[in-house]
């Protein structure tokens, strides 16, 4: 009897950590993915976003892919505040977006609820763009993102991996896609991995992937596609506001 209490016990203080590790993970909040797609100008697209209320710990995430050609944005801003410009990587021989363009990742901690104006102050080329917005919840306030990574992969293979090494316990790593050019191929992902959004665009289709990342190690997402394609991501991991 005594085994079985302590068995029981046992299985309860489990159920109990792993609903702590659940509410620990970060999310995308429900119905705050906004994606678009159109061409650059000057000064650049911008459109109402909104920020939902109630969420907690909330993390402002924007993924821009431009077409080659195209140039960096010199600010985005939302409600008048700048967003960061966590990583960005122009043409370069590691990672680009699957048509030679640019890929970046920007953020705003804290943001502030309810709609207000996301504007995006663009110069140079005009060229083929496709953006994607979206708010997390349960983000780390002071540190939002730990590890990245990024990879390209022009084999022409139906199947594609991505790799992230991460730093923190209980937080999410958040893959950004890029290939083809909207020719929008059937995707398939792994048991364990959630996807966000699939956006088929120019200058390249957009898919993004979350995994729960528990414990620092490598976390790998992996994709099937229904033919062949070009490959770039971004990979990132976002941070627990329990870490």
């Amino acid at each position: 009897m005594k085994i079985l209490q302590s068995f029981l016990a046992t299985l309860a203080a489990s159920a109990v950590t792993l609903a702590a590790h659940a509410n620990c993970i970060p999310q995308v909040v429900d119905g705050s993915v906004f994606t678009l797609k159109g061409n650059t100008s000057v000064p650049g697209p911008t459109f109402s976003y909104s920020v939902p209320a109630g969420a907690t710990n909330t993390l402002l995430v924007v993924h821009l892919d431009q077409g080659s050609g195209g140039s960096l944005p010199s600010a985005i801003t939302y409600g008048g505040v700048g967003l960061a410009d966590l990583w960005t990587c122009d043409k370069c021989t590691s990672v680009r977006d699957a048509n030679g363009g640019i890929q970046s990742i920007w953020y705003l901690v804290a943001p502030p609820a309810g709609p207000h104006t996301l504007a995006l102050t663009t110069n140079g080329n005009n060229v083929p763009f496709n953006l994607e917005v979206e708010t997390f919840t349960g983000a780390n306030q002071s540190s939002p993102f730990g590890a990245v990574a990024n990879n390209y992969d022009a084999s022409y293979n139906t199947q594609y991996t991505t790799n992230l090494t991460t730093f923190h316990t209980n937080g999410l790593a958040v893959d950004f896609l890029s290939f083809g050019s909207g020719d929008s191929p059937n995707v398939s992902l792994r048991n364990g991995q959630t996807e966000i959004y699939y956006l088929p665009a120019s200058p390249s289709d957009a898919l993004q992937s979350v995994t729960p990342a528990f414990v620092p190690t490598t976390y790998s997402q992996f994709y099937t596609f229904q033919w062949p394609e070009v490959y770039a991501s971004m990979s990132a991991e976002v941070v627990s506001w329990c870490d």
